[in-house]
């Protein structure tokens, strides 16, 4: 079994694995985003003969679907927040604590 908490944090794969970095999944002379890796340093639509065969139009449909989301709506914290916290949790690959926004339309 492989541990996708493990994989993403493993220090002997990357250097300070503990910092955001999104170029991790910068690809190629074109730095394109590479969501699929065969050397399993991340996992996300597998790998291999039993990779997804939709990974591309689930890319695409999910990346809409967010950005009709947020822009379809006006957003606010929630209660008597002022402001969203995105702290990490250290523990797992949650939020330390969850993201809780109202959407007005």
């Amino acid at each position: 079994m492989l541990s996708r908490y493990g994989l993403g944090r493993n220090q002997i794969v990357w250097a300070d694995p503990l910092r955001f970095d999104p170029d991790r999944h910068l690809c190629g002379e074109g730095k394109q985003v590479v969501l699929s890796d065969d050397e399993l340093r991340l996992i996300s639509f597998s790998t291999g003969i039993r990779r997804c065969p939709g990974i591309t139009l689930g890319i695409t449909m999910t990346t809409m679907l967010l950005a009709r989301i947020v822009q379809g709506f006006v957003w606010e914290a929630s209660g008597n927040e002022r402001s969203i916290q995105l702290a990490e949790n250290h523990n797992d690959l949650c939020m330390a604590k969850p993201l809780v926004a109202i959407a007005k339309s």
